[in-house]
């Protein structure tokens, strides 16, 4: 704009050509505008994409890695769940020496 403000020097335009001069560069301008708000729109788009897909995958993840860890204690016999079971056993006396006691179970 400053070819426009230069052309002017200060003043309103007076001919058709000035005003011509002016509205083809405010279109100019308003198109550049709005292509540079449509890029910004789609970017914003394609990153909330991302991110969602991300998620995803994040999610995917410890869902595997829960059931991997699941068929480990049952491959193995083994894990935080059943010994807490255990101990509960034993407190009530299930396991053990105790008069209620009874053979190891999972």
């Amino acid at each position: 704009m400053l070819d426009v403000a230069m052309l002017l020097d200060g003043r309103a335009p007076t001919t058709p050509a000035e005003i011509e001069y002016i509205a083809a560069r405010t279109r100019a301008m308003v198109d550049l505008a709005s292509a540079a708000e449509r890029q910004r729109e789609e970017e914003a788009r394609r990153s909330r994409l991302s991110i969602e897909e991300e998620q995803t995958q994040a999610r995917q993840a410890k869902a595997a890695m829960a059931d991997a860890m699941q068929e480990i204690e049952v491959t193995t016999g083994t894990g935080s769940l059943r010994e807490m079971k255990r101990v509960l056993r034993l407190m009530r006396g299930e396991e053990g020496d105790g008069p209620n006691a009874k053979p190891d179970q999972p």
